[in-house]
């Protein structure tokens, strides 16, 4: 967990690890750490790093989001 969102760790078919912010209620959904995942990414606006942590700043950031996650078939 982070001030702006979660950081989620992907690994991919090559083993090559990426982080990635998510939405806070996604890093809760451990019962998918190992698994091949389909994630959906949106972009949305969190806390802005020049803000340090701040909860009273206004200042925000756009990025990709994953907002959706679930197990890959």
């Amino acid at each position: 967990m982070g001030d702006r969102a979660c950081y989620m760790e992907l690994v991919d078919s090559k083993g090559k690890k990426r982080e990635d912010l998510a939405d806070f209620a996604i890093c809760d959904k451990t019962n998918l750490v190992g698994k091949r995942v389909e994630i959906t990414r949106k972009r949305a606006q969190v806390m802005s790093v020049a803000c340090k942590g701040r909860e009273n700043c206004s200042i925000s950031d756009t990025v990709n989001l994953i907002v959706m996650i679930k197990e890959a078939k």
